[in-house]
């Protein structure tokens, strides 16, 4: 505080033993005029002024001896005030530290299991690790091996397995954009076996929401009144299919089984309770959907005025997401890169982009349902659900319920009455009039 000891009033009180200096309230510099002083500046002050009181041997900590260091009765006080302050310092570095580190794991902890995907740092960081070590185990396991020797065959059929169950760790971890983009490469052309085989997983399983995720995302984006009034949910898991075709298809067998049940009387069915007049609200919701999806997951409904639905919901977060998750696409294909140059996936990104960009828009997939149904009116084998606008939004869509059977499940299409063969004619007759007459592809093609 001062620049020398005697500059401390030791005088009598409120008197200076030297000209031009105070009390130790007034403590000034030499050459400097007067300032106001914190309180806890002038108790370092007094402490000094105690300790400067104190014979030598006692203020270095016990009885002098000529093996003792004099101290310098001029310094120390200036040194126990520089040791205070510097274990000050420290305090609150420590404190600091430990209060981001407190909150850096309590961060993480959230991003990491937040039912809506958090802000996706943690998921880039998990995409990032995982990407780094399959590159890390092809190059470490075939480094010196010569190309397409037994050995090195061996070694790189080793390295497919490890690196396809490490990446369907991820996609299942992640969801969303990693489940889209690990469906792309399960049925890409010229993809090792192994990943076509794990990856392959990923086209008709996912873990379904939880119901209080579902019954907010409906009421935010209808309104409350929609499923305020739903007081029990039953089963109801009476159809197969997939997140594209919202219940166009389903099991054959289970399917027959649980409409005969459900006209009989069955129970296991969901409480129907007097609802809001008109269209814009539901009046049976199925708990269990019907099949859960990357993106999405489809549930059986009736609305209030009686018609049956399927109800697509978006799983929450995925907006968020989104960027967090191409940005980190974009690196990662861009290390591959760098790392393997004869492996270019960065035409991934901008196709994702784009095409994700459309999916995550509900009404977006209502209009082009409705385009398909008007380019396809002449045929009597295509049948195009209906939307319904007035329960639609950007993330919840509701069609018509329609009930069939899954094109692939050919035991199930002939107890139906469906030759196959006529139903991969008319599949293939779709696609291509889409294509070549229409200019344009409404659908999911992949199987699942």
């Amino acid at each position: 505080i001062c620049p020398h000891p005697a500059s401390v009033a030791d005088g009598p009180a409120g008197q200076s033993s030297q000209p031009g200096h105070g009390s130790v309230r007034n403590l000034r510099l030499l050459g400097s005029p007067r300032l106001r002083l914190r309180p806890s500046h002038v108790q370092r002050a007094q402490r000094v002024q105690q300790v400067e009181s104190l014979p030598v041997p006692v203020r270095q900590g016990g009885l002098h001896s000529p093996n003792q260091e004099e101290v310098d009765p001029n310094r120390s006080g200036h040194t126990l005030v520089r040791a205070e302050v510097r274990s000050a310092e420290m305090s609150r570095v420590r404190a600091v530290a430990v209060a981001a580190t407190a909150g850096s794991a309590a961060f993480i902890a959230w991003d990491a299991n937040d039912r809506k995907g958090g802000v996706g740092v943690t998921r880039a960081v998990t995409a990032t690790a995982t990407a780094a070590l399959i590159v890390a185990d092809y190059k470490l396991r075939l480094a010196g091996l010569e190309k397409n020797s037994p050995q090195f065959l061996d070694a790189r059929n080793g390295v497919h397995e490890r690196s396809a169950a490490r990446l369907l760790r991820l996609c299942e971890r992640n969801g969303g954009l990693y489940t889209k983009a690990g469906q792309f490469i399960s049925t890409a052309s010229g993809m090792p076996a192994p990943y076509q085989r794990h990856l392959s997983k990923l086209q008709d399983s996912a873990r379904p929401l939880e119901w209080s995720d579902v019954r907010e995302m409906v009421a935010n984006e209808l309104s409350p009144r929609a499923v305020e009034h739903l007081v029990n949910f039953g089963g109801g898991n009476d159809a197969g299919g997939n997140d594209s075709t919202l219940g166009a298809t389903k099991g054959s067998d289970e399917a027959a089984a649980n409409a005969v049940k459900r006209s009989a009387g069955a129970t296991n069915e969901p409480v129907l309770v007097g609802g809001v007049s008109g269209s814009t609200s539901f009046s049976e919701f199925d708990r269990e959907p019907i099949a859960a999806a990357s993106l999405a997951q489809v549930h059986r409904a009736v609305t209030s005025a009686g018609e049956e639905v399927a109800v697509k919901v978006q799983r929450p977060g995925l907006r968020r997401q989104f960027d967090v998750d191409l940005a980190t696409m974009r690196f990662i294909t861009g290390a591959i890169c760098v790392a393997f140059p004869t492996f270019d996936f960065s035409f991934l990104v901008p196709e994702f982009r784009d095409r994700l960009s459309r999916e995550l828009d509900f009404t977006w997939e209502g209009r082009s349902c409705e385009r398909t149904g008007r380019a396809l009116a002449d045929d009597a084998r295509m049948v195009t659900p209906k939307i319904h606008w007035s329960l639609t939004t950007g993330r919840v869509l509701t069609m018509e319920y329609v009930r069939g059977v899954k094109v692939d499940d050919g035991p199930g299409l002939r107890r139906a009455g469906i030759d196959p063969s006529a139903a991969a004619s008319a599949l293939a007759d779709t696609f291509a009039r889409m294509l070549a007459c229409h200019g344009f592809v409404h659908g999911d093609p992949h199987p699942g």
